[in-house]
């Protein structure tokens, strides 16, 4: 592992071309190579920020920010993403302050809006509109499906199965086991 990251540290800081092609390793206070988008592969230790991140970032005991995700972040940590993503991720906490489409796995899911594609985690929150939320307590403003011990939303559009199922528009505003939008 030591020799496989001092590999991929002696690449990156002997080409600055792999800044276009795409391979970074961040830590607190530097990049490698110093670019804010990256194509390809980034890590991070302790903190990694970027403006374009497209592709793979894996992120050890980290946060790892980006402005915009296209690809998939696997995080030992937290994932905020300030702007779109298309893809995923898998973090403790993932924090999407902007639209997502793809797939959010976590401990607890803080999402804007999420459309093609659905969150699992422990807790799952979504300010906005979701697709299918699978978790311990998922809370959202409008959901297609709600799958989890506590489901919560203002509008569910297809069912909602679990323990206790709240919906403005359910058949029954609260209801045990499942509920569906009524006619």
């Amino acid at each position: 592992m030591r020799s496989l990251l001092a590999l991929l540290i002696t690449v990156c800081l002997a080409s600055p071309v792999l800044a276009e092609t795409g391979a970074q390793i961040a830590g607190p206070g530097f990049r490698a190579p110093d670019d804010s988008t990256v194509k390809g592969f980034r890590t991070s230790l302790l903190i990694g920020e970027v403006d374009q991140m497209h592709g793979f970032d894996l992120g050890i005991l980290s946060l790892s920010k980006a402005r915009h995700l296209n690809g998939f972040a696997l995080v030992f940590g937290i994932s905020q993403v300030t702007g779109s993503v298309k893809g995923g991720s898998a973090a403790i906490l993932n924090l999407r302050e902007g639209a997502s489409t793809g797939a959010v796995l976590g401990m607890i899911n803080v999402v804007e809006s999420l459309s093609n594609g659905g969150s699992v985690g422990f807790v799952n929150a979504t300010k906005g509109r979701s697709q299918v939320d699978v978790g311990g307590i998922s809370v959202s403003q409008r959901s297609l499906v709600q799958v989890g011990f506590v489901n919560a939303t203002k509008r569910i559009d297809s069912v909602q199965i679990g323990l206790i199922n709240v919906a403005d528009n359910g058949f029954f505003p609260v209801f045990p086991f499942f509920n569906y939008p009524k006619r």
